[in-house]
């Protein structure tokens, strides 16, 4: 499979991991009792990472309790700081980084008390044999080396993980539940018409990404995750230099990228933002000469620099926010000559032992 197949599947896989999140989530009714957490946390790397970051907003309404997202290489030793009850969630789609391994080894020694899960798609991996459980991704291993439906896939079991664990403590209905999960799989519903749409603009403006010396995503802050996903997306498969900035900060200070051309800016929208206070930064970029474009939310107004995307709930907007970035890692790789399929990354993985 390529890069591309991966990102069309997605609508089809996660509607499968909805249907059959009772198995993927078992040890969830296994291995917890019927009494709250106080707090989650979550630690995994890199897309795992962002994965986790994107999850946050949405964990933290479903649950109603803080949940931390930490880098593995984070001092495990201040988690025991706090007197609280705690679930420690592992992430790592193949099962194998070393960093979070070894964090859950020293939690385990620190925080001996808390719960801790492998969230991963490789049953039986490393990873799995330091923690008390496996939450399964239902997505399985991408061989693909930048991952794309793992990413919304753990994103989605990680809300799942939140509603099941709030269902089983009794703080929410069954009937509620359903109505959350029946709103997630219609803005599944739009997924494959945005990809269509993303797909297209693609091939038609493929020197937007192709011709960019840097690339800058700004999202407001409850979409960093999903900014910072889009920018390590370009850096792994185009190799140009790409950051992610909330919105509003960008506004003060970053704004001076726009002296420098070659610069592109992509500016990530949901149905509550104020679409035109961020087309005044567009057309400021534009009078310097820097093109930026808008994805998500807007009006289809016919301009070629504005990807209209179906977003109902922006809760959920991972689903079509994902897929500029997704999409032209894949697409734009190929035509730059440099196609995501022929990168040596299980090399590197070796070298640096970053991989178990």
């Amino acid at each position: 499979m390529k890069m591309l197949d991966y990102i069309r599947n997605q609508p089809e896989i996660l509607k499968k991991i909805i249907c059959s999140r009772r198995q993927y989530l078992k040890a969830v009714t296994e291995k917890t009792d019927r009494n709250p957490y106080d707090r989650i946390i979550l630690v995994g790397s890199g897309s795992s990472y962002n994965s986790c970051m994107i999850a946050k907003p949405l964990m933290e309404k479903l649950y109603g309790r803080e949940v931390t997202v930490l880098l593995p290489t984070s001092d495990a030793a201040f988690l025991s700081l706090k007197d609280e009850k705690k679930l420690i969630l592992a992430v790592s789609q193949e099962g194998t980084s070393s960093n979070t391994y070894a964090f859950i080894q020293k939690a385990k020694k620190s925080v001996p008390e808390a719960t801790t899960f492998a969230v991963t798609a490789v049953t039986g991996s490393k990873l799995t044999e330091v923690c008390e459980s496996t939450i399964v991704i239902g997505c399985g291993n991408e061989t693909v080396g930048p991952k794309t439906v793992g990413v919304t896939s753990t994103v989605l079991t990680l809300w799942l993980v939140a509603l099941e664990l709030k269902r089983m403590e009794g703080r929410i209905s069954d009937e509620k539940c359903e109505d959350i999960i029946t709103g997630i799989m219609e803005e599944l519903g739009w997924m494959p018409e945005n990809i269509l749409t993303v797909e297209q603009w693609t091939n038609s403006n493929k020197e937007f990404w192709s011709n960019a010396c840097s690339l800058a995503f700004l999202g407001k802050n409850q979409y960093l995750g999903i900014v910072s996903e889009s920018a390590l997306k370009i850096d792994e498969t185009l190799f140009i230099p790409s950051s992610a900035y909330d919105f509003e900060e960008f506004l003060h200070g970053p704004f001076c990228l726009f002296e420098k051309q070659g610069v592109r800016c992509v500016i990530l929208c949901s149905p509550e933002d104020d679409i035109d206070r961020i087309r005044r930064l567009k057309t400021f970029g534009e009078g310097k000469n820097i093109s930026c474009i808008m994805a998500g939310a807007g009006r289809d107004n016919g301009d070629e620099l504005e990807i209209k995307l179906k977003i109902k709930n922006s809760d959920y907007a991972v689903f079509s926010l994902l897929l500029p970035a997704q999409i032209a890692a894949a697409i734009v790789s190929e035509y730059m000559g440099q196609p995501v399929e022929g990168h040596d990354f299980i090399s590197f993985s070796s070298m640096m032992k970053s991989k178990l």
